[in-house]
């Protein structure tokens, strides 16, 4: 058995993400507060993210977008949705993380890990058990 190393090639596109988010961040000041949420490949996770996210809606400013991307083994619908105008969103994860100012994912997903390497500030859910 021999081991050769290999890199990443899917991630290489970060790189270039933060470099454009840089020079973009001056002309964003205006805009309103667009949450990017990553969702669980399990069901019963998704579903307590959603759920805490809905609870916390009041706390967030009145001008905020919040854009889902759901796991890709989880599609979402729009009644699996809480109420407040969030929408779904299939556009790469590439495109997603260029026009969002935080992220909010779960905590078994890479893309969070991605969306953190893209300079934007991550909020996890853990489960508690």
């Amino acid at each position: 058995t021999r081991l050769v190393s290999v890199e990443a090639l899917r991630y290489l596109y970060l790189a270039e993400l933060l470099r454009v988010k840089r020079t973009s961040k001056e002309s964003a000041a205006a805009t309103p507060l667009k949450i990017l949420v990553l969702t669980d490949y399990d069901a019963r996770n998704t579903r307590k993210q959603l759920r805490l996210l809905e609870n916390s809606l009041h706390l967030l400013p009145a001008e905020v977008q919040i854009t889902v991307k759901a796991h890709p083994t989880l599609p979402l619908n729009k009644a699996d949705l809480p109420q407040g105008g969030m929408e779904i969103s299939s556009r790469p994860l590439s495109e997603l993380l260029l026009s969002a100012d935080v992220v909010y994912a779960s905590s078994v997903t890479s893309a969070a890990v991605e969306a953190y390497c893209a300079g934007l500030p991550v909020a996890a859910l853990f489960d508690p058990a």
